[in-house]
């Protein structure tokens, strides 16, 4: 694609009406059944004519995914609304939106505690003991990003989620190895590539993973990363704050069911984009 202005920022190659979130964390449905994606044999695949990406709720998230198979399926969901993986800027506009007086005002967004990665799910202490609540009950509401049904849910904990970025300084074993390739054995992004409108590439020729350097000046603007780091590797809400590095290129955010008070939207963190069983995608359509 044509490099274009904005697109070092995440932004477009033009104005957009607005950008549609997928309200759950993506899951899997073959043949319409929802498939628990307990291993990467089942969840590493190519979607198809069986094999959809849903957003629902109350059901497992799709896990041990590559971050390449991740960018192609949501690619591939709806190239008439220009579907594509998530980024980076599109997490942060969700994230600000979020603490802002239209969403939960400052509020921190309750964790997805649900250790089998069922989305829309909410975590509740009750006399002390931690509960998870579905999606659409009171406790479980607080877990949306309005703090109502009508929210974004699985911000905060369930799985991480791999979003479309890249660390342009890498050049590891992602281009040798076959794990890291999608079902059609295409790379996510190239050594040294730029950005794109689907994909945000950053630089970081060092092995520092947080702190005043990656956070001061290695984020963009927009990415929910700068504007809310604190100190070392935490932001808002005592949330993690790490930076991709030499060798881990690739952002994910949110954290997982067990990550606690570092859960949540202003957590991000670096891998390498293998396949996990804590690492979830979630889907953005653009208009």
């Amino acid at each position: 694609m044509t490099h274009q202005i904005g697109f070092d920022n995440g932004g477009w190659n033009r104005e957009l009406a607005g950008f549609w979130i997928a309200k759950y964390e993506m899951s899997m449905e073959t043949d319409g059944i929802s498939t628990k994606t307990s291993s990467s044999t089942i969840g590493n695949v190519a979607t198809n004519d069986k094999i959809k990406i849903v957003s629902k709720p109350n059901v497992s998230s799709w896990r041990y995914i590559n971050i390449a198979n991740c960018y192609t399926n949501s690619y591939h969901y709806d190239r008439k609304k220009e579907s594509h993986l998530m980024k980076n800027s599109e997490w942060g506009a969700c994230a600000y939106l979020t603490h802002s007086q239209y969403g939960r005002n400052r509020n921190e967004v309750t964790i997805n505690n649900s250790n089998n990665y069922i989305t829309g799910s909410a975590e509740s202490i009750v006399a002390g003991n931690s509960t998870t609540y579905a999606y659409n009950t009171e406790a479980g509401m607080l877990a949306s990003s309005t703090g109502n049904i009508y929210g974004v849910y699985d911000l905060s904990g369930g799985a991480y989620e791999y979003v479309a970025s890249f660390n342009s300084a890498y050049s590891g074993a992602y281009y040798t190895d076959s794990a890291y390739l999608d079902s059609n054995g295409n790379h996510f992004a190239i050594t040294g590539g730029s950005s794109t409108k689907y994909i945000t590439v950053y630089n970081n020729n060092t092995s520092t993973s947080y702190g005043n350097f990656s956070v001061g000046r290695v984020s963009i603007p927009g990415d929910a990363i700068k504007e809310v780091w604190v100190s070392s590797d935490r932001a808002w809400f005592y949330d993690y704050s790490h930076f991709i590095y030499k060798s881990n290129p690739f952002f994910r955010y949110g954290g997982m069911y067990s990550s606690a008070t570092s859960a949540g939207i202003f957590c991000s963190y670096s891998t390498n984009g293998g396949t996990y069983g804590g690492y979830s995608f979630r889907v953005v359509l653009a208009d």
